[in-house]
């Protein structure tokens, strides 16, 4: 669905990372180096000029550059964050700080991790008595008596600053930030498919039968379900869509979202401009239609419309930490989806203990939808606003998952067509919908053959290898009921190899090679890999025919 990406516009800063590039040819792997990126004396001219050009655009409030002290600007929470840079007798490291903080200020790094990384690099230098290499193994002994949190940041802050300004600590002092072993973060977990399927199921039958003051309360919740699944969106990205967000032409329609948390050094260019269905287009236009010239903002989500439907039970701890009153915020889209839950879906469909799907769970759901399309790794770091590779890997975790989930879908979606005798609905190799009609007596002479019988007038001459996937063959469980524990196998056999298949796709988007810089990659090994998605979805459209005819 989001084939199409748009180019953002490439900042100053691309003066500074100077990278080598290559041209790309379809058939080569394309090398990505950066040895020219970091500090170097001769480019601090440069670095003033970005400076000067944060100033004028009123990021930085106040302080000069040569002064100790600056004060930013933070648009979102609407406060003053201070920079503090009072190394003075450490001339050379204090200024080569100033420039790494203006390089990530240019990158759209979040003032509030942008100071604690400052803090971190600040505390490391003092604390290891500036990186010296007699000082090391009792800097060790601070480190280690550290929290693990606060270990963690402490070393990628300074690993991070390290790369930029290459000459300023021994290299024993890298060898043991790298040797540290920090413990895994928690993954998300995820509630059970059963749930999701049932909320969604819940949410666009409710949406079809609801009054108009009800689905301009909860289109917003309609909007993240169908949004947020596709592009992978932080609740706050979502939240900061813009009213004017949408731009059409050509019968094509597009979405730009915003991008609030990136990390990064510049390395990856962030894509914000995305192709969407007409659907989602007509919703968000409905939204904005429904929302009086009172209510409306400057933001799609504006507050005014929330708070003339959110009740006071609800409402009221996010009353006392709201901050702002042109656009809704977390706690209040929260406050929207539980009055969902309770009301709608406990109250009216009578699930009031159904596991609940939380706001940041459907970027999940997106990372997972298009690895398992087949995009690659910096195609899904650009959409989702990754400038690290390896921000993905804890979503691949949950692929096994979504993969299951995606074939229970099916086939659930194929066993109720049957049962209300529509037929067999399941998807071809490119994902549209097919119907398999049930047939009316006489048309067709049946043949028993396999467990079922086949209704094909020219048969055998369109006969497959296995009668259970043609349009033509019935199964007949019956008079057969030992053909179960048949399909229990074939469904085993299908589940490991969608797990092979996916991590053969893994390993193969991992092992490419990008061009950061000019954001490309081997078009023959994204055709491969394209090619390893395909396969992979005909593995789920056969599980889930499968699947549909074993009894629960």
């Amino acid at each position: 669905m989001i084939k199409s990406i748009y180019l953002k516009g490439i900042k100053d800063l691309n003066i500074l990372v100077k990278l080598h590039t290559l041209q790309e040819t379809p058939n080569e792997k394309i090398s990505f180096k950066n040895s020219e990126y970091g500090f170097k004396s001769e480019d601090v001219e440069t670095y003033l000029k970005i400076y000067e050009g944060l100033k004028n655009e009123g990021v930085i409030k106040s302080g000069e550059f040569s002064e100790s002290i600056w004060l930013l600007k933070n648009v979102k929470k609407k406060s003053t964050v201070t920079f503090t840079f009072d190394l003075e007798l450490h001339k050379e490291f204090n200024l080569a700080l100033k420039c790494f903080i203006v390089n990530l200020i240019n990158t759209d790094y979040t003032l509030d991790h942008l100071k604690s990384m400052l803090t971190n690099i600040r505390q490391a230098f003092i604390e290891s008595r500036q990186f010296e290499p007699a000082f090391l193994r009792q800097y060790e002994d601070i480190l280690m008596a550290t929290t693990d949190r606060k270990k963690e940041q402490l070393i990628q802050s300074n690993l991070k600053f390290a790369e930029f300004y290459t000459n300023h600590w021994n290299s024993e002092y890298e060898k043991l930030f790298k040797s540290i072993s920090l413990p895994k973060r928690k993954i998300r977990t995820l509630p059970h498919y059963e749930s999701i399927i049932q909320f969604d199921d819940i949410l666009l039958d409710f949406m079809k039968k609801c009054t108009t003051d009800q689905r301009k309360k909860y289109l917003p919740i309609l909007l993240w379900w169908r949004i947020t699944k596709i592009i992978p969106l932080r609740p706050s990205d979502f939240l900061d869509l813009k009213a004017d967000c949408l731009s059409s032409g050509n019968n094509t329609f597009s979405i730009t979202v915003p991008r609030n948390k990136q990390k990064g050094n510049g390395q990856i260019e962030i894509t914000n401009t995305l192709k969407i269905t007409k659907e989602i287009y007509d919703l968000i236009s409905e939204y904005l239609s429904l929302q009086s010239q009172t209510e409306k903002s400057e933001y799609l989500f504006a507050y005014m419309p929330y708070n003339s439907f959110i009740k006071e039970r609800s409402r009221h701890n996010a009353k006392s930490r709201r901050n702002r009153t042109d656009k809704m915020d977390n706690a209040q889209m929260e406050e929207l989806l539980d009055d969902f839950y309770v009301d709608v879906i406990g109250e009216q469909y009578g699930y009031p203990d159904l596991e609940r799907v939380k706001l940041g769970d459907t970027r999940h759901f997106a990372f997972c939808n298009m690895m398992l399309q087949g995009f690659n790794e910096l195609t899904i770091a650009r959409i989702g606003g990754h400038l690290n590779l390896k921000s993905q890997i804890t979503y691949s975790s949950h692929l096994d998952y979504f993969a299951e989930a995606r074939v229970r879908i099916l086939s659930e979606t194929i066993k109720r067509n049957r049962e209300q005798d529509l037929g067999d609905a399941f998807l071809s190799d490119s994902n549209a919908l097919i119907v398999r009609s049930k047939l009316t007596k006489g048309e067709t002479t049946d043949i028993r053959i396999q467990g079922g019988f086949c209704r094909d007038s020219s048969f055998p001459n369109n006969c497959i290898d296995n009668c259970i996937f043609c349009s033509h063959f019935q199964l007949d469980l019956i008079n057969n009921p030992e053909m179960v524990n048949s399909l229990k196998l074939q469904s085993n056999k299908y589940s490991q190899n969608i797990k092979d298949q996916i991590e053969t796709m893994q390993r193969f988007s991992k092992d490419m090679l990008y061009d950061k810089s000019t954001l490309k990659y081997s078009h023959e090994d994204q055709e491969q890999l394209s090619i390893l998605a395909r396969k992979l979805t005909e593995l789920f459209n056969k599980k889930a025919l499968i699947d549909s005819y074993i009894p629960k």
